[in-house]
Parts: C-alpha cells; structure tokens; sequence
C-alpha cells in the first residue's frame, strides 16, 4: 500500500484547531501570542470588565465585557467563548457590522 503525504499551511496568526479538527475537515484558530516583540504592532492588554467586541469567525460583532483567555479562545464575563476580542474604544464604528478588523490583532490577558 502506497502511503502518500499533506502538507496543511496554516495561514498567518492562526493554528490548527486540533481539538475540533478530523482528517475530513481541519479547523483553525486564532493563535494567541502572550509577548509581541515588534514595537509596531499594536498589543493590547486586556484585563476583567474591559469593555470589548467580540465575534466569532466573520460573524457581527457584538458589545461585551472580557473575563479570561481560555485555550486560546476569548471568555466574556457572561460565559460566551468567542475566536475574536478587540477593545471597544477606537473600535465603536464596528459594533453590529460584520466587517473584518484590519488591525493586527493581538490581544492578550496582563
């Protein structure tokens, strides 16, 4: 029996989701970087009750309060787990749209 090889390239700034992954339909997710060294992307520090949008994969965004990073996935203080979190303030215009956030997004717990 012949054994042949795939090579899956993930795109850049996400992994593949194992857990949600099959050899049929592999799955990704936003990787979260704890340190970002490149002084020109723009980190931000999230912290409990910080007012942020959240969305899931293209989806709207909707208005919530950040409780925790969790497995690489975003937690809001009403138990919701999102694949995306960025702060509300700067970010207004984006609330209840479904538009894609061409900043870099780097967000993590301090």
């Amino acid at each position: 029996m012949e054994t042949k090889e795939l090579k899956i390239i993930t795109p850049e700034g996400y992994e593949i989701d194992r857990e949600n992954s099959t050899l049929e339909c592999i799955k990704f997710k936003l990787k979260i970087k704890e340190e970002s060294t490149d002084t020109q992307d723009t980190v931000h520090c999230l912290k409990p009750f910080d007012k942020v949008l959240v969305s899931r994969y293209n989806s709207i965004w909707f208005p919530a309060f950040f409780w925790e990073i969790c497995d690489g996935y975003y937690r809001t203080t009403d138990g919701k787990i999102y694949e995306r979190c960025i702060p509300y303030e700067g970010n207004e215009d984006l609330l209840g749209t479904s538009s894609i956030w061409f900043k870099p997004d780097k967000a993590h717990k301090c």
